[in-house]
């Protein structure tokens, strides 16, 4: 669903899409902000809020280094300090007055060009707009304005990338949310009036919209842009057929959705059931990569070959650091995917079986020899690494048997100082630039859409707060940063899952799961949790760490998701 701390806010704006002929543009005397948007009524189409486990990564967050490779070197920064590129806090969103005042303003400026109201006239005025809010820069309310007017332009003038690039400015700069701004702009185009020279950018864009709503579990809004982007006229057959691919995707996760959030329900009165394990393990497994959290309910799956197969992976996600895992039974274990994968008749099935099998393959290569050798490498080399989301993180085959590697040599990362811990008896205190703590328990929500978070029993023992309401004067969703007041542990929760495109830049200050184990962190084994830390559909990784008075933090692992920190709730 859309978020409607943002959609309340976007009221001062949403204004902008409204068909020309409705009379109620943004530039207009009469234009009324519409009211908030109500939370939508439960019916068939929507899945329950809290599905259990994650949608795949379309760019996996962490691979394992192919032979050859160079772990990339820390930052520079003090010593155990995470210091990624740094990132400005989003402006706040001007006060209507101020905009209204604006607005009197620009329709003054732009007069002329309002005046013309054909796509071509709204092309110009598109340009007129981006220009004169480039030389705004410097005052928030005529760059917020502009930005808007922007998107109402460029949907009047039927550029719907336009309008999302100038969405996503709008949200990379101001304390609104992207897909709404697009969710909105989408609406008011009318479809039919697109040229067939636009179709094929304009239904791309529409398929990414469908995909981040329902990536937010909002399956109605999905499909109703699948249905909006099906009636633009085209007569190519395979932008007919993207659309229709996207509307069963669409459908099809709905579906899953459902089925998840079934299975993730039994397993509360009956933890080994064996197919609501398996149903879940394998989500975990193949859509997410979670392999950590997925092998361990695999183990308990109705299917003998896959519960044999996982039930051997899972001892080897814990291993004993006195036997370190040999090259063979590495070689075991990717045999035994491969195997599964080829039973497979679904590709994407098949193609992620056997990505999990080169992950085990890559790790036995250095130590084999002879036809075993050749067998790996002839396997390895088929392989699309890009088929499958990212493998279980490098400090699990550290913690396998596999030695760090010395400078510039093939090989992984240490991981430093073992497994994590999520005992807080000793917690360290932080001061927060960009969330305020709100108490954690299966009540708390962050973005609207998310759903609620599922604890583990492991964190169900203490009173807990988490770092996740948005302070009212940052606007800093994405990106976690605070100060130590108090040295001691400290936990983050992080996923990687997609939660849209590249706009605002964002992924240049994401940190992935091997770059957050190479700078210290350590990933908390999920038996200590008692089970997977869920939000909504979303599996957490756990990392614990050790910090110190004064060391100041900036973390980002995705695009809406921060790293959430955990600490024990204020006396």
């Amino acid at each position: 669903m859309i978020p409607w701390r943002t959609a309340k806010i976007l009221t001062l704006l949403v204004g902008l899409h409204l068909p020309a002929s409705a009379g109620k543009s943004i530039f207009d005397d009469d234009w009324t902000p519409p009211s908030a948007k109500e939370a939508p009524a439960a019916d068939a189409k929507r899945a329950p809020e809290r599905p259990p486990t994650v949608k795949p990564l379309p760019t996996p967050p962490a691979v394992e280094p192919r032979p050859g490779s160079v772990a990339p070197p820390p930052p520079v920064g003090p010593p155990d300090v995470v210091v990624p590129p740094p990132v400005t806090s989003k402006h706040a969103i001007p006060a209507k007055a101020d905009q209204d005042a604006t607005r009197k303003v620009l329709r003054v400026v732009f007069a002329e060009q309002l005046a013309d109201r054909t796509p071509a006239g709204r092309r110009t005025l598109v340009e007129a707009l981006r220009q004169q809010a480039e030389k705004s820069a410097p005052i928030p309310t005529e760059r917020f304005v502009l930005l808007a007017a922007v998107v109402n332009a460029a949907v009047e003038a039927t550029d719907l990338p336009g309008a999302f690039r100038a969405a996503e400015q709008l949200a990379g700069e101001f304390a609104v949310d992207g897909p709404t701004v697009k969710a909105t702009a989408f609406a008011g185009l009318d479809a039919r009036s697109v040229p067939a020279a636009a179709a094929p950018e304009t239904i791309r864009a529409g398929v990414d919209l469908a995909r981040e709503l329902t990536d937010s579990s909002d399956f109605s809004a999905a499909a109703k842009v699948c249905a909006g982007l099906a009636a633009i006229p085209t007569t190519d057959r395979a932008l007919r057929d993207a659309v229709q691919k996207a509307g069963k995707e669409v459908e099809a996760d709905r579906l899953e959705a459902v089925r998840l959030a079934a299975a993730s329900e039994k397993l509360k009165g009956a933890p080994d059931d064996p197919a609501a394990n398996q149903t879940l393990g394998l989500h975990a497994c193949l859509r997410s990569g979670a392999w950590e959290v997925g092998v361990r309910m695999l183990s308990k799956s109705a299917d003998p070959a896959l519960r044999a197969v996982a039930g051997r992976e899972a001892a080897a996600l814990t291993p004993d650091p006195a036997k370190p895992m040999s090259a063979a039974l590495k070689d075991q274990l990717g045999d035994a995917w491969w195997d599964l994968a080829e039973r497979e008749k679904a590709a994407s099935t098949q193609a992620r079986m056997r990505t999990r099998a080169g992950y085990w393959y890559r790790l036995a290569q250095p130590d084999l020899i002879g036809l075993t050798k050749a067998k790996v490498e002839r396997r390895l080399a088929s392989i699309n690494p890009a088929a499958a989301p990212a493998a279980t993180p490098a400090s699990v085959a550290t913690n396998s048997g596999v030695k760090p590697a010395a400078p510039g040599a093939p090989g992984l990362p240490k991981r430093p100082g073992g497994a994590g811990s999520a005992d807080l008896s000793r917690a360290a205190t932080i001061e927060s630039l960009g969330y305020d703590p709100v108490p954690f328990d299966e009540s708390t929500e962050t973005r609207k859409g998310r759903g609620n978070w599922a604890l583990p029993e492991g964190l169900k023992k203490s009173k807990l707060q988490i770092y996740s309401k948005v302070k009212k004067d940052q606007g800093q969703e994405g990106m976690t940063e605070f100060r130590v007041t108090k040295a001691g542990t400290i936990l983050v929760a992080c996923n990687w899952e997609y939660q849209g495109n590249d706009g605002g830049g964002w992924k240049a200050t994401r940190m992935t799961q091997q770059q957050f184990v190479e700078q210290g962190w350590r990933i908390v084994p999920v038996e200590q949790l008692g089970g997977p830390l869920m939000l909504g559909k979303f599996t957490q990784v756990v990392f614990s760490r050790e910090v110190r008075e004064g060391e100041t933090y900036k973390l980002r692992c995705n695009k809406y998701d921060p790293p959430f920190v955990i600490l024990p709730a204020a006396e």
